[in-house]
């Protein structure tokens, strides 16, 4: 005969992973699974790009995730003798700036400050552009955040 208290259904439901006992990022703060889904879709996030700069004009595309709603900002690493034009879907948002103004770090013009502000509107299926006219040979990183 089986002794019954081994198959215990309660006891059963109380383990880790057993029953409705959903685990999910969140839920140990106190978050419900919605709200952990809409905390994650409001985060910035950021792709790096590394571009080979020739003496003159180039052209660079940055491609978002399909994801992405808003395209929040961009930064370079290196305050070059550059300027920059920045293109999303036929309209020019930044025309013409200096690379200097929006370099990230004590070297360039925003400090502290993450990103030099887009803030556009974006759906995934976007045609940016980045188009450099640099007075030197040199390789830039850009870092773009998006939403």
């Amino acid at each position: 005969m089986r002794n019954k208290n081994l198959f215990n259904t309660p006891n059963i439901k109380k383990l880790p992973g057993a029953g409705n006992d959903t685990q999910y990022p969140g839920k140990s703060l106190g978050f419900t699974l919605e709200e952990t889904k809409k905390y994650v879709q409001n985060q910035i996030k950021s792709i790096g790009k590394t571009t080979a700069l020739a003496v003159g004009p180039n052209n660079e595309k940055i491609q978002l995730p399909g994801d992405a709603s808003i395209f929040v900002g961009i930064g370079f690493s290196t305050p070059l003798d550059a300027e920059f034009t920045l293109t999303i879907n036929q309209g020019i948002i930044h025309e013409n700036l200096g690379v200097i103004f929006a370099t990230v770090g004590n070297t360039g013009g925003l400090g502290i400050q993450p990103y030099f502000p887009v803030n556009i509107p974006v759906a995934g299926n976007d045609t940016i552009k980045l188009d450099f006219n640099s007075a030197v040979a040199s390789q830039i990183k850009t870092l773009i955040f998006y939403k």
